[in-house]
């Protein structure tokens, strides 16, 4: 059999096989988007939150609850937060130290290699 017979074969049926073809990936794709969006759907409110924050007031101080509040509220009223005070994106790792391999000279106090 040729390729020009097998195509005149399957040629009446081509509009079924591409409906069942977009029909398989809408499926696929709508499986994907629900599995990838579940998370987001058990996420609690801001309100929630903040329910839960004023039940825990009593076991924090004053200047917790406040901090607390306003990062889960927002800021509000024209108030800026003070820059560099408990922002991930403003604080910097603090240099690793350098320790020194076991066939490394032994130094003294100053960091310079002693003498042997």
């Amino acid at each position: 059999m040729s390729l020009t017979q097998i195509g005149a074969r399957i040629g009446p049926y081509m509009p079924w096989l591409f409906g069942i073809a977009i029909l398989v990936g809408v499926l696929i794709f709508y499986r994907y988007y629900r599995q990838l969006h579940a998370d987001d759907e058990t996420a609690p409110s801001s309100s929630d939150l903040f329910a839960t924050l004023q039940g825990a007031r009593d076991k924090m101080t004053d200047a917790e609850f406040r901090r607390v509040r306003e990062r889960l509220v927002g800021v509000h009223k024209g108030k800026v937060p003070e820059p560099g005070i408990d922002r991930p994106e403003t604080t910097r790792p603090a240099p690793l130290r350098q320790v020194p391999g076991p066939d490394a000279p032994p130094e003294s106090d100053s960091g310079a290699p002693v003498a042997q």
